[in-house]
């Protein structure tokens, strides 16, 4: 028998409003489309260990025949709700014609190693409980080293969980330069959001690079390529604050007035 600490428990998360999924509702609308979303809650169900994946095994001619034996559904339908699929991104056929389920990243539910480590260590617990003739010692070490681990998983989910945030914090960073950029009216490239990308996840503000965008455009340039140039600079001079990024401008705006002029300001302070 296989102990319950080496088992993995596997489920298909539903929200409430799964049928008021405008994929759902369209495929709700094809003909025999209840027949539709019943293979297809087959196939997330018989997918759920692979992770989305349905592989073809080449056991009989298609994979439609494959997948139909699989699900004990009408060949028929299995093609036509393969192609509802298709057309709605719901799935993906790959090249050696295995099925993946794009959504099913987010419906598969599956015990977690912090969730598995509680509950080996509440299984322990009982068993300390019913072998009262055990040395002490040994018990105290059994629930000090199950602490320990239960410790360490919940740090690398915390880790795991920061490094999430970080990633949404990024996202909307980016868009909110790229928003800029739109409304300047300055086109971006791949390499352009890469370069933007970079420069955030290196600890370069936003602030730092709406001000590169602001001080291209109060010179009538929507070119992309200057304000890199600019960036560039600011990367090179290792300035971190707006603060730095100012006084820079400020320090060449001075440097670039006409001799004349800046005799005339020397001349008119010094007075």
């Amino acid at each position: 028998m296989m102990s319950t600490e080496n088992k993995k428990f596997f489920w298909l998360k539903l929200k409430e409003n799964f049928f008021d999924d405008k994929q759902i509702k369209y495929l709700r609308t094809l003909p025999d489309g209840d027949k539709v979303v019943i293979t297809y809650l087959k196939m997330q169900l018989k997918s759920l260990k692979t992770e989305g994946i349905l592989r073809y095994d080449k056991i009989l001619p298609t994979c439609e025949e494959e997948l139909s034996l699989m699900l004990d559904e009408d060949i028929n339908i299995v093609k036509f709700t393969l192609n509802a699929l298709l057309q709605i991104n719901a799935i993906e056929m790959l090249e050696d014609n295995t099925i993946y389920m794009i959504a099913m990243q987010e419906l598969i539910g599956k015990e977690g190693s912090s969730a598995a480590r509680t509950r080996l260590y509440r299984d322990r617990q009982k068993q300390l409980a019913s072998h009262c003739d055990s040395p002490v010692t040994t018990c105290d070490t059994l629930v000090t080293n199950c602490d320990t681990e239960i410790e360490i998983e919940v740090d690398k989910e915390k880790e795991i969980e920061k490094e999430k945030n970080l990633e949404v914090e990024l996202e909307v960073k980016k868009n909110t330069i790229f928003t800029i950029c739109r409304n300047k009216g300055i086109e971006l490239s791949t390499n352009a959001e890469e370069f933007i990308t970079n420069c955030l996840r290196n600890g370069m503000s936003v602030e730092i690079i709406s001000y590169a965008i602001s001080e291209a455009v109060d010179r009538q340039i929507k070119s992309w390529c200057y304000i890199q140039k600019i960036l560039n600079r600011y990367i090179f001079e290792d300035y971190k604050t707006i603060e730095e990024v100012k006084q820079d401008t400020a320090s060449r705006e001075k440097q670039s007035q006409p001799a004349y002029n800046q005799k005339f300001y020397d001349k008119l302070y010094a007075n």
